[in-house]
């Protein structure tokens, strides 16, 4: 990490250490949207939101409580 840190402050590159995938992927006003529509509150259901939202593939998810299956069905049915 410090290498890299190195790195992209030698080719004036933008660094953080710390890799936020919400705020890489989508916007403050996204995930607020995503809640609204029934989305868990907590950062590790709206890490899956993205990943379910913007993989390549789709991803296998665990739910035991069906709280993302019903929120995908909500947001991906056909309108």
């Amino acid at each position: 990490l410090q290498l890299t840190s190195e790195c992209c402050h030698e080719a004036r590159v933008r660094f953080s250490p710390e890799l936020h995938i919400t705020k890489l992927f989508t916007s403050h006003y996204e995930v607020s949207r995503w809640l609204h529509e029934g989305l868990p509150a907590d950062e590790f259901s709206i890490q899956n939101g993205v990943l379910a939202l913007y993989a390549p593939l789709p991803p296998l998810l665990i739910d035991p409580q069906q709280q993302a299956m019903l929120w995908l069905r909500a947001k991906l049915k056909p309108v």
